[in-house]
């Protein structure tokens, strides 16, 4: 992750100068800390990476339990508060937008229906001032 571009590979020079080690980005899979004391063996972004693909727990050796733990938590993610219902989920937004979609709809038409409520009933209501208003004889 410190070989994405200059600034990551920076960050990593700067944590690791700490310790007194020195990072050495590298595209070979075969090197080992053993062959360079006071060396970080870093892999390039990009060669771990080859032709387009995203990248997979097997590159991440250190992380890999944390990170299936984390991929697990948050495709079994449910909303607890209400708030957590605004937030579309990690495993299927397309249904959360389509719901929202629909609830804005079911919203504007109950907005229609009672105005048109409140219409009909003005309408009685100046059609009766009406025909107060007119003489009968």
């Amino acid at each position: 992750m410190f070989s994405r571009d200059e600034t990551s590979k920076q960050i990593a020079k700067a944590l690791f100068s700490e310790y007194g080690l020195t990072p050495v980005f590298c595209d070979s899979h075969e090197m080992s800390t053993s062959q360079r004391p006071g060396k970080v063996i870093i892999l390039n972004w990009e060669s771990s990476f080859k032709e387009g693909r995203d990248p997979m727990m097997n590159v991440f050796q250190l992380y890999r339990g944390h990170f299936a733990l984390l991929d697990k938590q948050m495709r079994e993610w449910k909303p607890e508060k209400r708030g957590d219902l605004f937030q579309p989920g990690y495993k299927d937004r397309f249904t959360w937008y389509t719901t929202i979609f629909a609830l804005l709809i079911g919203m504007l038409g109950i907005i229609s229906i009672i105005t048109s409520i409140i219409s009909a009933v003005t309408g009685i209501i100046q059609m009766n001032a009406a025909l107060a208003a007119i003489p009968h004889g």
